[in-house]
């Protein structure tokens, strides 16, 4: 099986000590949980989200042990943006691939790795909107720069790419056409892949049908409810869940 090294976020959904699951930490391991499966040798090289664990971040252990072919390192920001650490790992432990999830620093530090081998990255969310209405509120524009020189770097060195959403792949080729991607020598080849945002299954939902988490204690029993889980983003349709909720 393959050699691969996955660039992500932590905490992960198999973690014990964080306060709770967040969205890039159960996207890195919607990538690594598959690949385990089919065997491969993954190594997953995590950045530390501040303010997720229970304990001071700079306490947390950087090795996890969690199988013969799993190793998972974490890092603070500071360690992963020093690109000299993780380009030992990959002269060292030499994957066949790698790989780079969630927005911002994986997928930007991936782009700057010295290697031939094949790189994936998942466009976890669209950075650009987020840079537009981020520029919106503070009343100017050097956030976009900012941002657009992250996703340059991105289109200009991925052989392929993963996102969320039909409405997010459709944006993303149209940025890899601004970057010459769209030429003659890739006619037909199908550059970006939707993967939807995904749960682990595994755990035993069935213990928790019984428990009454809103019903009789912010509510009454018999009130109907909606569940709202997600975040108020750039890409949130706001007027269609409003005009939902208000039918």
């Amino acid at each position: 099986m393959g050699k691969i090294i996955l660039l992500g976020s932590c905490p992960l959904p198999i973690e014990k000590k964080q306060k709770a699951p967040i969205g890039m930490g159960v996207r890195t391991w919607q990538f690594a949980k598959p690949l385990l499966k089919d065997g491969h040798n993954l190594y997953l090289i995590c950045l530390k989200q501040r303010n997720t664990y229970e304990d001071d971040l700079e306490k947390e252990q950087n090795f996890i042990e969690e199988n013969n072919n799993l190793k998972i390192l974490k890092l603070t920001e500071e360690e992963f943006i020093n690109f000299k650490n993780i380009q030992n790992i990959v002269d060292t432990f030499i994957p066949d691939c790698i790989i780079a999830t969630t927005s911002g620093l994986p997928p930007y530090v991936a782009t700057q790795l010295i290697t031939d081998v094949p790189l994936w990255i998942d466009e976890y969310g669209f950075i650009m909107a987020e840079a537009q209405m981020k520029g919106f509120r503070l009343k100017n524009d050097y956030e976009l720069y900012n941002f657009w020189r992250l996703e340059k770097a991105r289109l200009d060195r991925a052989d392929i790419f993963s996102c969320v959403s039909e409405s997010q792949k459709y944006a993303l080729i149209g940025e890899l056409a601004t970057r010459g991607r769209l030429n003659y020598k890739t006619v037909g080849y199908e550059f970006v892949n939707v993967m939807p945002c995904a749960v682990d299954t595994d755990e035993d939902i069935q213990s928790y049908k019984n428990i009454s988490v809103i019903r009789g204690k912010f509510v009454d029993k018999d009130d109907f409810v909606i569940l709202f889980s997600g975040s108020y983003n750039t890409w949130l349709d706001i007027k269609s869940l409003f005009y939902i909720l208000e039918k």
